[in-house]
């Protein structure tokens, strides 16, 4: 897999067993309302098959949400790391680092991403709590890095900048 990062937030590459590779960066993209966005990206890649899970941040400006253009974000992950579309498993993940006034809960969603003739379609999946207790097993590692370190490896200020 070649990574492009261009406007990307230098990645963090770590090499698990089984051939699987963890990326961790923030990704950058032109959001659905004409502004720019972010999110923390990790992915999680064997052979052509990724584990997709996008992080909401509340540095990201009010409105700039993930949730509200997961194909903006989706599209730049693809073409940043050359990614098939049908070979990725789409999480969205929310927290307290999401929002200032986030809740201390984790909230993962499963989101089915659909490209047709340049157009693109989002659909969520309606139960999150299954999600959460399985999205683990999903994972080629026991856990995620708690949000917070992550960011920190990766040099990200939380907080939101004008």
């Amino acid at each position: 897999m070649t990574i492009a990062v261009g406007k990307q937030t230098d990645p963090i590459i770590h090499q698990h067993q089984d051939n699987w590779q963890e990326i961790q960066t923030i990704l950058h993209w032109q959001h659905i309302i004409g502004r720019d966005a972010h999110c923390l990206a990790r992915l999680y890649t064997q052979n052509q098959c990724a584990i997709v899970i996008l992080t909401e941040l509340r540095s990201n400006a009010p409105g700039r949400d993930v949730g509200l253009d997961v194909c903006g974000a989706a599209k730049a992950l693809l073409k940043t790391f050359e990614l098939q579309l049908d070979m990725v498993t789409w999480i969205i993940h929310y927290g307290k680092f999401s929002y200032y006034e986030g809740s201390e809960r984790e909230e993962f969603c499963q989101v089915s991403i659909h490209l047709h003739d340049g157009q693109c379609t989002s659909t969520f999946a309606d139960d999150k709590t299954t999600l959460q207790t399985s999205v683990h097993r999903l994972l080629p590692i026991n856990q995620l890095d708690a949000v917070p370190q992550v960011l920190q490896h990766l040099g990200w200020n939380q907080e939101y900048q004008k």
